[in-house]
């Protein structure tokens, strides 16, 4: 799930937080430190989230036939997490740890906020970080190569499409998962059809991996020469596809 992590944040979701994690922080590294503090010296990748829902005093989890993807009840004065049926492992994983971001905030105290735009946004960052925690995922990406975001997805047990925004947003890079249908990425100049990118696509599949500089005239901010990298997966469906400007004058 794309999420953004730079924000201006005024809600009572991110003073708690904030105040939580010791104040005088960003959001951001607030929750890095909050979770830090639940992970404590747990094993891992991958994260154990039952050992965090032990922690915040949450039920053991069930599937239901929801029409959402998750959510936590107070049942009998405890906390308890039901996700949708069906779900694949990562977006499983993933909405069991957004909501344990939600009990985060029911264990923090009297009047806590259980509401709004913002406090989901919070809990969307609170998951990442819970499941690809920066300092520990930061070294399996400093390759910078669609391997080593394929490693990720792998090690931490996410997808690999949340590995590679994780990516994206960790090492300033962009980045395109092409499954030979349709391309999603973190920026359309990317997915949109391309003699360069598509070559490069088509020989990755061929060669397994792929290399060259490309160079990308969609608009004004991201005119310039990338090096794009692509690589095929082991199941040979994927191809992820990074890039980053060559020269300084394209966006970062």
């Amino acid at each position: 799930m794309a999420v953004k992590a730079k924000a201006a944040w005024s809600s009572a979701a991110a003073r708690r937080l904030i105040e939580v994690a010791g104040g005088d922080l960003t959001l951001e590294d607030a929750i890095v430190r909050v979770v830090a503090q639940l992970r404590g010296s747990s094993s891992g990748p991958p994260t154990n989230l039952r050992e965090i829902g032990d922690q915040l005093g949450v039920e053991p989890w069930s599937a239901e036939p929801l029409p959402v993807a998750g959510e936590l009840r107070h049942e009998g004065g405890k906390l308890k997490i039901a996700y949708a049926s069906g779900l694949p492992s990562g977006r499983r994983r993933f909405t069991i740890a957004h909501e344990l971001g939600h009990a985060f905030f029911e264990r923090s105290g009297p009047r806590c906020p259980r509401r709004g735009k913002e406090l989901e946004r919070i809990c969307d960052l609170f998951a990442v970080e819970l499941l690809m925690p920066a300092a520990q995922i930061g070294e399996v990406f400093a390759p910078r190569t669609p391997d080593s975001v394929f490693e990720a997805a792998e090690r931490f047990d996410v997808s690999i499409t949340a590995a590679m925004y994780r990516f994206a947003e960790l090492t300033r890079s962009q980045a395109v998962l092409d499954n030979g249908r349709q391309r999603s990425g973190t920026i359309r100049a990317l997915t949109v059809p391309h003699p360069g990118l598509d070559s490069l696509i088509d020989e990755s599949r061929r060669n397994r991996q792929a290399e060259a500089v490309v160079r990308l005239d969609r608009n004004q901010s991201w005119n310039g020469s990338w090096l794009v990298r692509a690589s095929n997966n082991a199941r040979g469906h994927l191809v992820l596809v990074t890039a980053r400007p060559v020269n300084p004058d394209s966006a970062p």
